[in-house]
């Protein structure tokens, strides 16, 4: 993939890399392959793909799927930033993340990048008023996913959520860009790069290290 300046492939290009892997996998494993045409195949570009994925992985009832997916590429139709920030979090994964194979695996498999995208989505709806929307987003993501995610928190881009099961991140937590946080059981996500609130001063901050398997969460 051609990478930007800062590090990360254009969005086009990530698209492009996508749909190759779709492709190989389809002529390895047809079996699996049929289902990349719903998930990948049939979609114009990432943004259309990420829906999809929000709608499967949220939706309980086909209503529910057609909503958040209809929702979602309505948020990234309004706003192409939300595509890119999808686009940052999706390569930072896929290069960082050794568990990872390519940007496919990821898009299909890591609930975690779904729950961010699902959080993306909300928080466009919830400053546009559509609260109530927002906040049911934040609540099928809880339930579905196990993630919770604030509709008005804020986060940045190129952000993980590693493993991500137990993630709740309230209302005013800030992440800031280039985070990545493990999930531990009930664990909270703070920013390495972010100043704690007055609220929050009295807590001890994560610690981060720079392999997965060193970074503590407080509880």
């Amino acid at each position: 993939m051609d990478m930007a300046p800062d590090g990360v492939s254009s969005r086009g290009d990530l698209w492009l890399s996508i749909r190759r892997e779709a492709e190989t996998a389809l002529a390895c494993d047809p079996i699996f392959g049929r289902s990349l045409s719903a998930s990948i195949l049939d979609h114009p570009g990432l943004g259309a793909a990420v829906s999809h994925q929000i709608g499967q992985r949220l939706g309980k009832s086909t209503g529910d799927r057609h909503q958040f997916e209809r929702a979602a590429n309505e948020a990234f139709a309004a706003s192409p930033d939300l595509v890119d920030a999808a686009s940052r979090d999706l390569e930072v994964i896929a290069l960082n993340d050794p568990a990872s194979t390519g940007p496919l695996p990821v898009l299909l498999n890591f609930k975690g990048y779904v729950a961010l995208q699902t959080w993306r989505v909300s928080n466009w709806l919830w400053h546009q008023n559509r609260r109530d929307l927002a906040l049911l987003l934040q609540s099928e993501s809880s339930d579905s996913l196990q993630v919770s995610i604030h509709p008005s928190a804020s986060i940045g881009t190129s952000v993980f959520l590693d493993h991500a099961t137990g993630i709740v991140v309230g209302s005013f937590v800030t992440i800031g860009d280039e985070g990545d946080h493990s999930a531990e059981r009930h664990g909270r996500a703070e920013s390495r790069k972010s100043e704690p609130r007055a609220k929050d001063r009295q807590r001890r901050p994560a610690q981060h290290g720079g392999d997965h398997s060193r970074r503590r969460q407080h509880r």
